[in-house]
Formats: C-alpha cells, sequence, structure tokens
C-alpha cells in the first residue's frame, strides 16, 4: 500500500527513471513502468506516453521484425509500430474502466500491445499481397509479352502503343485533384517508389499508405473504364 501510495505522488520524471531502472536490471516488479502507462493511459499524460515509447521501442521493434515474414527497411517497420500504437491507444486511453483493473500487471499490457503489433503486421502484409496482384493484373492486361513489369513502368515498352496512349490520355483528363494528378505524374512518368513520392511532397502524401490508396483507387476506375477483368 505504501509503494501505491508512493507511485501515485510520483513525478513523471521519477517513474521514468523507476522504469529505466526496472528495464535495465531485469526486476521482479515493474511497478514504476506500470504507472507510467497508467499515467499515459488513464490520464492522458502525453510526457509519459512518450516516454514509453522511447523506453520500450527496441522491444517493440523486435516484435514487428519478429511478425513479419519477408525483409522490410526501418521506414516501414516504424510505420507498422505506429499503427500498432495508435490502435493499442485508440483501445485504452481514457477508457470507462481503469487500467489496472483490465490488466493486473505489466506483463499482461506488454502480450496485448505484441497483439496490437502483430495484427498491424498482419494486415500490411496482405495490403502488399494485394498491392502485386492488382500489379500483375495491370501488367497482363498491358503488356504483350510475358515478362511481368511493376506498374510504375505501365508505359514500358512491353505494352501495346495504342493502349497505352489511350490510358496516357484518359488519366490526364480524369485525375479528380491535385494528389491523383502527382500520382500519375510521379509514379506513372517518373517511375518514382512510394518513399520518394513522400520524400519529395510531403504536404500532399504524409504517408506511404496515402500513396498506395491513390494508386489503387486510380488503378480500379482505369480498370472499370476499360473493362478490365478483376
Amino acid at each position: 500500500m505504501e509503494q501505491d501510495h508512493t507511485l501515485k505522488h510520483a513525478s513523471i520524471s521519477q517513474l521514468i527513471a523507476g522504469c529505466t531502472q526496472e528495464q535495465t536490471f531485469a526486476t521482479a516488479t515493474h511497478d514504476y513502468c506500470f504507472e507510467l502507462f497508467r499515467r499515459a493511459l488513464d490520464q492522458g499524460n502525453e510526457l509519459a506516453w512518450a516516454s514509453i515509447q522511447q523506453q520500450f521501442h527496441p522491444l517493440f521493434i523486435r516484435w514487428v521484425l519478429e511478425s513479419v515474414t519477408t525483409p522490410v527497411d526501418h521506414f516501414v517497420v516504424e510505420d507498422m509500430l505506429q499503427v500498432a500504437l495508435e490502435r493499442f491507444w485508440m483501445a485504452l486511453a481514457a477508457p470507462n474502466q481503469p487500467l489496472a483493473e483490465r490488466f493486473p500487471y505489466l506483463g499482461a499490457l506488454l502480450k496485448y500491445i505484441e497483439l496490437c503489433i502483430k495484427t498491424a503486421c498482419l494486415e500490411w502484409q496482405r495490403g502488399e499481397l494485394r498491392q502485386d496482384r492488382i500489379h500483375k493484373r495491370l501488367v497482363a492486361a498491358t503488356s504483350s509479352g510475358s515478362v511481368q513489369r511493376p506498374l510504375e513502368q505501365l508505359w514500358s515498352q512491353k505494352a501495346e502503343a495504342t493502349q497505352r496512349e489511350n490510358l496516357r490520355h484518359w488519366l490526364e483528363d480524369h485525375c479528380q485533384d491535385e494528389a491523383e494528378k502527382l500520382i500519375y505524374q510521379i509514379t506513372f512518368e517518373e517511375e518514382l517508389k512510394p518513399r520518394q513520392i513522400i520524400a519529395r511532397h510531403p504536404e500532399h502524401f504524409p504517408d506511404v499508405k496515402d500513396v498506395y490508396r491513390i494508386k489503387l483507387r486510380l488503378y480500379r476506375r482505369v480498370q472499370r473504364t476499360f473493362d478490365w477483368e478483376e
């Protein structure tokens, strides 16, 4: 009881130091770390939440890497982690039920975070598979050869010339907003990768998922217009 009283009246800096010590020396109890989570989630303390992300970052990254089956660059790893942490935050922040009643100790809470990470990674991998299938369908519809090429090389020499020009004119006339025009010009004409696109135009594409979403939207409209089979 005395320990609970001390923790509830401790400053955030004291909790951060205590949590660091618990992690460094692998102590049997993790009272300081749990209180840090409680301040972040029950009270919405932003400093506590930021310190949690910093202190547990190596562990969270390890869980991401263990959850994916293909090599990914560190930008994608960080993206998946942020998706997982946002989902975790939305599920538990300012709940009707206090955190301590939902999770009796830190280990159970971390298991839930690990589940959120695994789910985010699984959804990302499924999205990659869907994107790959779309690329292959597009290539099959536009290429006269048997070599498969990505969506960014839609206008390659393998594509049938007349259909390529029809498609180019259609996209020039039917892009619905500035973001679609940029995707058309940068992705299809310059063949830049999504990471290169968001680096050049962060004001239009803050996240790589935005690039993929717009590319998919364009493809589906093209698919309907040119009557390509799903």
